[in-house]
């Protein structure tokens, strides 16, 4: 990932989570630090695949992108609604990997949306498509691809979430500062001036 990119993806995957009440800490750059993790705890890893499709006039002439996410079981399930809060999953319950599974699809198509969005402002435009779920051993087959640059959060409890993103993107001018103006937060009220319709 570009600097850029780096940051905008950091920023975008910590606010998602902190919606969700669970506070990450971008440790760095983890290479393909998810092959142990992957070979050791298949069974309680989720990973999922969205593709970026291009639009606008110039979208035939670039390549589609790519968001990978990778996370425990533990941490989706930490995570979840707090209306499915009120017991204990366990990876070994084919129920409750099933429903770990698709809330990891829902926030990865929803941290695809918070990037889409704020590429927009820099006039890259993309499409998610709806995302695929990945073994652990296939999501580190696209670290190892990808030469690994993705991004490691972890939680308060040590459980960690992979983040890689490839975009035929461009860096605005402030590549080297911040990545944008900050749009409203999810969930808060924005006001508007009793004047603005007269």
């Amino acid at each position: 990932m570009t600097p850029y990119l780096e940051r905008l993806v950091v920023d975008c995957t910590c606010g998602l989570f902190e919606a969700y009440g669970l506070l990450l800490k971008h440790t760095a750059h983890s290479g393909v630090a998810v092959q142990a993790q992957s070979r050791q705890q298949e069974s309680s890893v989720t990973a999922c695949l969205v593709k970026l499709r291009p639009e606008g006039p110039a979208a035939a002439s670039l390549p589609h992108g790519a968001l990978l996410v990778v996370a425990s079981f533990a941490l989706i399930a930490r995570c979840r609604p707090m209306n499915g809060r009120g017991r204990t999953l366990s990876p070994l319950s084919a129920g409750d990997w099933i429903y770990v599974r698709d809330w990891a699809r829902e926030l990865t198509n929803q941290l695809a949306a918070r990037i889409t969005n704020r590429l927009t402002t820099i006039g890259d435009h993309f499409s998610p498509c709806p995302p695929t779920v990945l073994t652990a051993v296939a999501a580190e087959r696209q670290l190892v691809a990808a030469g690994g640059g993705d991004a490691c959060f972890t939680s308060p409890e040590r459980h960690e979430v992979h983040v890689l993103a490839e975009l035929p993107t461009r860096a605005p001018a402030d590549a080297h500062g911040r990545t944008s103006a900050p749009g409203p937060r999810e969930g808060s009220v924005t006001l508007f001036d009793e004047d603005d319709d007269a």
